[in-house]
């Protein structure tokens, strides 16, 4: 066995280089020929070795140039990652802002422009509404709320709702958004003592009273002329019942000079026609939407 002197590998005896770093292993002569001849030989396995380590040198310094231009790449593309989260926080915050803003101004909107629940669903605006009952002006508020009424169902060149059909019609039909908010202010308003509510309650109770007293069992909701005209003449609608300017002026002409409140459901007066039995079914119809 051979020992190569360079890298201590054990090499057979008969190789004639070393099996892992190539070193000349045979033997030569003393003589000047057998000299050169190895001298030569190892002349030529250092040349091998240096091409071999420039070649790794050349191979490595383009690995660490690559090295650095991926990690050039990685810190921009960090930074750019960088940006494009800061981005994102930025629209996530305008995001929420603009979300914020729009609920406001929904709320705002529903507040101001109840939305109704019939087929001709829209916008009406109440404000004016509001403004006439908060300062106790009773006319003009009736005025308005059956302007509102009527633009709520379109109505408005009528001049009164129509239907002939009204029962069948509205009947079992839960008021719109519009028309609860409407009956809502006319009850706060007035402390309770005005709104569609109130003359359907005030209807109720003149039924129930008349049942208990008759033994009879007429239910509220199936219309009697009877128990209608007794209504009427609880909240004052008997001899000023008409639309018409000169009675519907009068009405509140009256209470005034004499320094008088209006009874107890005398407002708001719905637009359901000019006289019979027909504008009082409509109207005992129209009650029964705030079931």
């Amino acid at each position: 066995m051979v020992k190569c002197q360079v890298c201590s590998t054990i090499n057979n005896y008969d190789e004639t280089s070393c099996s892992h770093c190539n070193w000349d292993l045979k033997k030569y002569n003393l003589s000047s020929y057998g000299f050169r001849t190895e001298r030569k030989n190892k002349l030529q396995w250092a040349r091998d070795r240096w091409l071999e380590l420039c070649d790794m040198r050349n191979e490595n310094e383009q690995l660490c140039r690559k090295n650095e231009q991926l990690e050039s790449k990685c810190k921009e593309l960090e930074a750019r990652h960088g940006k494009l989260e800061s981005r994102c926080k930025e629209l996530e915050s305008w995001y929420g802002e603009l979300k914020s803003r729009n609920e406001k101004l929904e709320s705002r909107l529903k507040a101001r422009y109840p939305e109704t629940s019939l087929e001709n669903s829209r916008y009406i605006d109440i404000s004016q509404l509001d403004e006439f009952l908060s300062n106790k002006e009773w006319e003009k508020a009736d005025k308005e709320t059956s302007y509102l009424i009527l633009e709520i169902y379109k109505l408005q060149e009528v001049g009164y709702i129509n239907k002939k059909d009204f029962h069948g019609y509205y009947y079992k039909r839960q008021a719109g958004e519009s028309l609860k908010h409407i009956n809502d202010l006319w009850v706060l308003h007035s402390d309770n003592k005005f709104g569609f509510t109130v003359q359907w309650s005030i209807y109720k109770s003149i039924v129930k009273k008349n049942n208990l007293k008759l033994n009879k069992e007429v239910d509220e909701k199936d219309f009697d002329d009877r128990y209608f005209s007794d209504f009427k003449s609880v909240v004052g609608w008997n001899k000023h019942y008409s639309y018409s300017e000169s009675y519907y002026k009068k009405m509140f002409d009256d209470f005034r000079e004499k320094n008088l409140e209006l009874p107890n459901g005398r407002l708001p007066i719905l637009r359901a026609g000019q006289k019979g039995d027909n504008r009082d079914k409509r109207i005992h119809a129209f009650w029964q939407l705030f079931e």
